[in-house]
């Protein structure tokens, strides 16, 4: 095995700025990306994923993966508001065809009601403005990832308290050449975004630390800057997790949020006037919640 190569100091410098920038980035998102749990008993809740809060029009949505929605037949799904888990919609998604596992799609959505919306607390909801519809025209971008990966949790069933932790993690993009690398060789750059993946590199409350376990991540948003130097730009939800490889070459991989809009004005036609046209695929969604596998 070859000698691991040394990074310059200017390479570790554009890292700590990369990795303080997307921080910086991530902990403005922590409102909007929200824990989501299976009930275990009342009230209380198992984590198992993530979710967006989306906004768009008078209509309020949750953003998920598939195979997140997917735990619905083993329980009743949770959302953590600021201080407790509610009840999560029921959740829809694209058509599969065969197994969840073979689905590059892998999207789920939940809409709330304004009651929903309400007992939910003080949390956001993103709104069109913050989605990147147009995503491919990015030129040289930065991605922040944030989701609550289950190993990161403290969980205490004894005294019935949990207190959701968050991740932050930041790096460039992964050269579409690479993709048929990840998982089965499923995944498209036209429809999925990869990250390259460090697990030593997250960020969490309490500092910097591995991630021992990625599941969790699934449903957490993947957000766009441009720049390593201007905190104030404003940054862009472009994906939703859906997969992180940490073998091989490693990475997190994200359906692209063009795809859950399309998702979204199939089933709510009436939307489309108040959503940007972009280049995107045309995807069917199911009628009734996500089938379960």
């Amino acid at each position: 095995m070859g000698k691991k190569r040394e990074r310059s100091p200017y390479e570790v410098a554009a890292r700590d700025r990369l990795v303080q920038r997307g921080n910086e980035a991530g902990r403005g998102y922590l409102d909007c990306v929200r824990p989501i749990g299976i009930e275990y008993e009342a009230g209380h809740a198992e984590l198992i994923g993530s979710a967006v809060l989306v906004s768009i029009g008078e209509r309020y949505f949750a953003l998920t993966a598939g195979h997140v929605a997917d735990w619905s037949d083993r329980g009743a799904l949770m959302i953590a508001g600021r201080t407790t888990f509610f009840a999560l919609p029921p959740c829809w998604g694209n058509q599969q065809t065969g197994q969840r596992d073979d689905d590059p799609v892998d999207l789920a959505v939940a809409e709330f009601d304004a009651a929903a919306v309400a007992e939910l607390g003080d949390v956001r909801f993103l709104t069109v403005d913050d989605l990147d519809v147009d995503g491919h025209a990015s030129t040289l971008p930065f991605y922040t990832v944030v989701g609550y990966p289950i190993a990161q949790q403290n969980h205490d069933r004894a005294r019935q308290h949990f207190a959701p932790v968050a991740t932050v993690y930041s790096n460039v993009y992964l050269p579409s050449a690479e993709y048929p690398k990840l998982w089965k060789g499923q995944f498209t750059a036209a429809m999925n975004l990869a990250i390259r993946f460090n697990p030593k590199q997250v960020v969490t409350s309490d500092g910097i630390r591995a991630i021992k376990d990625q599941h969790g991540l699934s449903g957490g948003g993947v957000f766009r800057f441009e720049r390593l130097l201007d905190a104030a730009e404003r940054d862009l939800l472009v994906a939703i997790t859906v997969y992180a490889q940490t073998h091989g070459t490693k990475a997190i991989v994200a359906t692209r949020i063009n795809l859950f809009l399309a998702a979204i004005l199939h089933r709510y036609p009436d939307l489309a006037a108040v959503v940007p046209p972009s280049q995107t695929l045309r995807v069917s969604v199911t009628e009734s919640p996500v089938e379960t596998r």
